[in-house]
């Protein structure tokens, strides 16, 4: 399978949340860096694309149990990424080599840039602050 045909495979399952596809070929020694990278990055979308949306979407039902389902899910998901975003800081002031600092560095500075775009609007609609 050529490298192209793969890469639009993975991008096809990340938009169809099949993370296990995804997880088959990360944890796939066989497989070449290159594949098990690119199967990492769509394995990422899995939860961006399709996992969060549902989740916020539950947020809306009119049943309560179902909304704090939704919230206590969301939790889960915001603890794991407060994780991986440690990993990631970490990462992009210490991993040896430097290529990968800088991929570390410019998904830091990502985040950041999204938060601060998502973060000057309470829920409400509201203005709020932001803290430095």
């Amino acid at each position: 399978m050529s490298d192209v045909l793969c890469i639009k495979t993975f991008e096809r399952w990340g938009r169809e949340g099949q993370a296990t596809k995804l997880l088959d070929v990360v944890r796939d020694e066989s497989a070449s860096p290159v594949m098990r990278g690119e199967a990492a990055e769509y394995l990422g979308r899995c939860v961006n694309e399709t996992v969060g949306p549902a989740l916020v979407e539950l947020l809306r039902h009119e049943k309560a149990f179902l909304r704090e389902g939704a919230m206590l899910g969301i939790g889960r998901l915001l603890d794991g990424l407060a994780s991986l975003y440690a990993r990631v800081l970490l990462a992009s002031e210490e991993d040896p080599s430097p290529g990968m600092r800088a991929t570390a560095k410019d998904v830091v500075d990502a985040v950041k840039e999204d938060w601060l775009e998502h973060s000057s609007v309470g829920p409400s609609g509201a203005s709020c602050e932001v803290g430095t």
